[in-house]
């Protein structure tokens, strides 16, 4: 039961480690426009598809095939991988659903963003409390978090050392 509890903390610990970045967004007090829809599946696909989104500590790798999804991070010298899937809504939401491990616990975890557009602008939020931050720029700049999905798979090796130590233990 306490490692439960402590894999539940550890997965709200990665997804805010995510949203590090948003924070000083959501300092900037953005809010969505009137008019704001949803970003269409195919357009997050986009997004998302063979990208990395580099966090703070670690990343989420978002592979086409079979929408796999693998990740890492290390908080307090606790090193942990992710590996799942990752789905997409017509409400605009993109789910990250992985089973997390550390080398004393596992445990399953479903991190959701919401995603908003008013012209070429894209507005996120974490699920379900998260503020809104814009994402995307119309026109994207380097304090986007939309800069921080990149082509190179910088997660899979790294995800994959974790999970090689946590085994030999």
């Amino acid at each position: 039961m306490a490692s439960s509890v402590r894999l539940i903390g550890f997965g709200v610990g990665v997804a805010m480690l995510m949203t590090a970045a948003a924070a000083h967004a959501a300092t900037q007090k953005s809010v969505v426009p009137p008019g704001a829809v949803p970003v269409p599946p195919r357009e997050l696909k986009q997004i998302y598809d063979n990208k990395t989104w580099q966090w703070q500590v670690g990343g989420g790798r978002f592979s086409e095939a079979n929408r796999s999804f693998v990740a890492w991070s290390s908080t307090d010298g606790v090193d942990t991988y992710g590996t799942g899937h990752w789905e997409l809504t017509n409400s605009g939401k993109l789910c990250m659903v992985a089973t997390w491990k550390t080398k004393e616990t596992s445990g399953k975890n479903r991190t959701c963003f919401r995603h908003l557009k008013v012209g070429d602008t894209i507005y996120q939020k974490r699920e379900p409390k998260g503020k809104w931050y814009v994402f995307k720029s119309g026109n994207p700049w380097s304090k986007d978090e939309y800069s921080k999905l990149i082509d190179e798979d910088t997660v899979s090796v790294q995800a994959l050392r974790i999970q090689t130590r946590i085994a030999a233990k």
